[in-house]
């Protein structure tokens, strides 16, 4: 889900997904890949919250419930898509950057430097399922909007990401050496194979302390999701928005809409109106996400939706089994291994 690496400002963002023609929703999804620069956003993929947090149930899916009856979603898509369990969450993710936080503050204890960053926030708040398919509980869309957990906390990234940036500018000299193993100046220059060097007769590791710590979890791995798997949890998305039953319910759901004063072709042209992109909610959005969602239940598009997009992520990963399996594989070594390091804190 997210990528680890080092040489740069302290970057997160949450990764929109753009492919072959199909937007998953833009606050819909914790993407694979969301920590672009040093330190691991995300989509995307974390668990939504509990159904009485914040005096109203989650807006989207939930995999703690929901009720079908009969294959009918009427609040919640309760069970997880199946290419969940082959991308790395953003809990585990917070494992992953907790215990390599901890390398490298010990790594760096031993040089006597002095570094005790903090890791960047990590939303927990949904999972790649929360809100694949849209706001479905008009309660939360009248509240919130198309603004998912994460999209609210944005404020909050979003300063982290300044804080990072800051400190990863202002880090002294030493410092910055002991930690990436090469100069601000090598590193700027994307210099390969910067000379070995001492800190106090001491030699730093390859890489330095943050190479180090990446060596004790992922081994000669590089973090990162399945580039299988990201395409599988792409791909069934795009494939279900084609399918004959789907473009059924999303015609009969646009008819919902324009009856209501909305002109949207398909659920993923709401939720990525243009006007949403920016400030806070405002009462034409809360307005727009109830009528959506109600749309929604009316129809049930979102069961319709999830059952051809799960159908289509099961055949893709029976296709790609043996990828999958070294997928799944590699994220339980890797918590594993941070596991460990986290117990001996």
């Amino acid at each position: 889900m997210l990528l680890i690496a080092t040489g740069a400002p302290f970057l997160l963002f949450v990764q929109f997904i753009f492919q072959e023609g199909a937007m998953i929703p833009r606050q819909s999804v914790i993407a694979s890949t969301a920590f672009l620069a040093l330190l691991s956003l995300t989509s995307a993929t974390s668990c939504s919250p509990s159904p009485g947090s914040d005096e109203v149930s989650p807006g989207g899916t939930y995999r703690g419930s929901g009720d079908h009856r009969g294959g009918k979603i009427i609040d919640r898509v309760a069970k997880p898509v199946p290419i969940e369990q082959y991308i790395i969450s953003s809990r585990q993710w917070k494992t992953l950057t907790d215990a390599e936080y901890l390398l490298r503050t010990r790594c760096a204890d031993h040089f006597g430097v002095d570094y005790k960053n903090k890791p960047p926030k990590i939303s927990t708040g949904q999972t790649i399922t929360d809100y694949r398919y849209g706001v479905i509980d008009p309660t939360y869309a009248a509240k919130y909007g198309y603004r998912t957990p994460v999209a609210r906390e944005s404020k909050l990234i979003e300063a982290d990401i300044k804080r990072q940036d800051e400190l990863y500018r202002n880090l002294p000299d030493n410092v910055f050496l002991v930690l990436h193993g090469a100069t601000r100046e090598e590193i700027e220059s994307n210099v390969k194979n910067p000379k070995r060097r001492d800190y106090k007769g001491k030699e730093i590791p390859k890489a330095g302390c943050n190479g180090e710590a990446r060596r004790k979890i992922y081994g000669s791995s590089v973090a990162s999701d399945s580039q299988v798997a990201n395409n599988i949890n792409i791909k069934s998305y795009t494939a279900s928005m084609q399918d004959r039953q789907v473009q059924v319910v999303f015609s009969k759901w646009s008819s919902c809409m324009k009856g209501r004063g909305y002109d949207y072709k398909v659920p993923r042209d709401a939720d990525n109106d243009r006007r949403w992109m920016v400030g806070e909610a405002t009462a034409v959005e809360k307005e727009t996400a109830k009528a959506d969602s109600e749309c929604k239940l009316k129809f049930n598009v979102t069961g319709v939706w999830n059952k051809v997009d799960v159908a289509n992520q099961e055949k893709l990963i029976r296709e790609h089994s043996e990828e999958m399996t070294a997928a799944k594989n590699r994220i339980k070594y890797w918590i594993a291994r941070a596991n460990l390091e986290l117990a001996k804190e």
